[in-house]
């Protein structure tokens, strides 16, 4: 979990002396020379010596990582991945340019192309591979799963939300989407499936909704001054922030463990909640709290992600509504649930979900930290990226 300070401040507090401590040791060093040796550094060296110390340092070691991996990947056997041949700057920029509109993985396509299906980028101060080999990949997250980890880095940034761990709105839903649409305003679809997993997410979960579409859903950006205040004070709409989700999961949590306690002599027979499943491991409130919103962020994000996509293909390939609606009224009727004998009967749909999961995965790209294994050289230093959707 994270120290309750604010999260730039925290990342301010690790990244000050990486900066710092580099341009200190110069500045003395500099400064003892001209002290007790018979010499004199004027301060026109002084100064942009112990401001440029840092970049200085970066460019020595990165020169030195170089030669030292080369020599490792010869002795190996190995054979280095190609380099794309642009800046740190240039690649970071290109990325940012992708999460802002288009395809995530859309450049890494591009230097696919150019480079081949495996290569490595200079990412400032890191050095990451990107991979789209099915046999690479299949390493990473199966025969060689345990070569890989998250990392230090992915774990720092994400530890203050994550910590240490891994319906009925339906209806409500679509009464409000087809509320605002007979009002004559556009709906948010994204917002809306959002909030339809948040609710079932948090139901299936803990056993209690957080209740997102209580809120109502909000005007279009032209039509603001139409939402009313009370959507922007629910709790669902700060939900993100861990402090929040805290204050909605502590008495959760501690309910459950107090029930849990007068029925300590009987087990769970696993048609409860996630929550009540959990407890017959472990009562510790804070690996309950962990395992629950990592849970609650992979079930959720990944729902939603999905969902929004598949509404956006049907809406670009309105023939492929045709043939799902024809399918359902079919299999499982114009009423009815699905069960999971209709699930395997649907087969136009499964195929449909799956290209929809194939061309906008919810997850895009994986990070894993690397270390050398076997006869095939990693540097320890790196990160790997790999990604099955870049290929469209």
């Amino acid at each position: 979990m994270g120290t309750g300070r604010a999260p730039g401040l925290t990342y301010l507090q690790r990244v000050v002396p990486h900066f710092a401590i580099p341009s200190a040791i110069v500045y003395f060093a500099l400064r003892i020379a001209n002290d007790f040796l018979p010499i004199t550094i004027p301060s026109w060296i002084i100064v942009p010596a112990t401001l440029f110390a840092r970049p200085i340092l970066f460019f020595a070691t990165s020169w030195y990582s170089d030669i030292v991996n080369k020599r490792d990947a010869a002795a190996r056997g190995a054979v280095m991945a190609p380099m794309v041949n642009a800046s740190s700057f240039k690649i970071i920029g290109d990325i940012v340019e992708t999460l802002k509109g288009g395809f995530p993985a859309e450049h890494f396509a591009r230097w696919a192309e150019e480079c081949g299906s495996t290569y490595q980028m200079r990412m400032l101060s890191a050095n990451a591979i990107f991979t789209e080999d099915p046999e690479f990949i299949k390493n990473m997250l199966a025969t060689q799963f345990d070569a890989f980890e998250k990392g230090p880095t992915f774990r720092e940034q994400l530890d203050s939300l994550l910590g240490t761990g891994v319906f009925n709105a339906d209806e409500v839903s679509l009464k409000l989407a087809t509320q605002r649409l007979n009002e004559g305003y556009s709906v948010n679809i994204q917002d809306l499936i959002g909030r339809f997993t948040l609710d079932s997410a948090t139901e299936f979960l803990f056993g209690h909704s957080v209740d997102s579409l209580a809120a109502g859903l909000p005007y279009p950006p032209k039509f603001a001054h139409l939402t009313p205040a009370s959507f922007h004070a629910h709790p669902s709409n700060i939900f993100p922030y861990r402090d929040v989700v805290d204050e909605f999961t502590i008495p959760v949590i501690r309910e459950a463990v107090e029930r849990r306690e007068k029925m300590k002599d009987v087990k769970s027979d696993g048609w409860g909640t996630l929550l009540e499943c959990l407890l017959d491991e472990t009562h510790d409130p804070q690996i309950l709290k962990d395992e629950l919103v990592n849970l609650l962020v992979a079930g959720r994000e990944t729902t939603m992600a999905f969902l929004t996509f598949a509404v956006y293909m049907i809406s670009e390939h309105p023939e492929f509504e045709t043939r799902l609606r024809q399918e359902i009224y079919e299999k499982v009727g114009p009423s009815g649930r699905p069960t999971y004998e209709n699930v395997r009967e649907l087969k136009f749909m499964r195929a449909f979900l799956n290209e929809v999961l194939r061309l906008y995965p919810p997850v895009p790209i994986n990070m894993r930290s690397s270390s050398p294994l076997g006869n095939a050289f990693l540097d320890a230093s790196s990160f790997i990226m790999s990604s099955a959707s870049s290929k469209k």
